[in-house]
C-alpha cells in the first residue's frame, strides 16, 4: 500500500472503512449481538445505518464516524423515523460522549465499555 508513516495511514482512502470496520465489531463484542441479530439497514435514497442489532421487537442503531464530532445527518433521521428505532448511538473517535437528539447519543470508541450494557 505504499504506507511509510503514521501520516500516510490517516491520509489512506481506506482508513475509514477499517476503523469502521473495526469499532462495528467491538460494538458488537460489547453487545454480546449474534450475526443473525445484526443487520445493515440502506434506502435507495442512499439512507444507510452502519448496524442494526434486533432483540426482539427492539431495534437500536449504531453509526460509525471516525471523526471526533459527528453530526446529525438525514440518514439517522430517516432511520429513526422508518425503522422506530430505540435508540441510535453515534461511536467516534473523539473523546466526548455528548446527546445529537432525542435517542440520538454519540459515544467515543473508548467509551463503549462503560456506555453500553450487554443486549444479550
Amino acid at each position: 500500500m505504499g504506507l511509510k508513516s503514521k501520516r500516510d495511514l490517516k491520509g489512506h482512502p481506506k482508513v475509514g472503512a477499517s476503523w469502521e470496520g473495526f469499532a462495528l465489531n467491538q460494538v458488537r463484542a460489547r453487545l454480546r449481538a449474534p450475526s443473525d441479530a445484526c443487520f445493515f439497514w440502506a434506502t435507495h435514497a442512499d439512507a444507510e445505518i452502519d448496524l442494526i442489532v434486533v432483540k426482539g421487537l427492539e431495534k437500536t442503531g449504531f453509526e460509525f464516524k471516525r471523526t471526533s464530532s459527528p453530526k446529525l445527518t438525514k440518514s439517522m433521521h430517516i432511520a429513526m423515523q422508518d425503522l422506530n428505532l430505540k435508540r441510535l448511538y453515534v461511536i467516534h473517535a473523539g473523546q466526548h460522549k455528548f446527546k445529537l437528539d432525542k435517542n440520538v447519543e454519540a459515544i467515543p470508541i473508548e467509551q463503549i465499555i462503560t456506555a453500553l450494557k450487554p443486549m444479550f
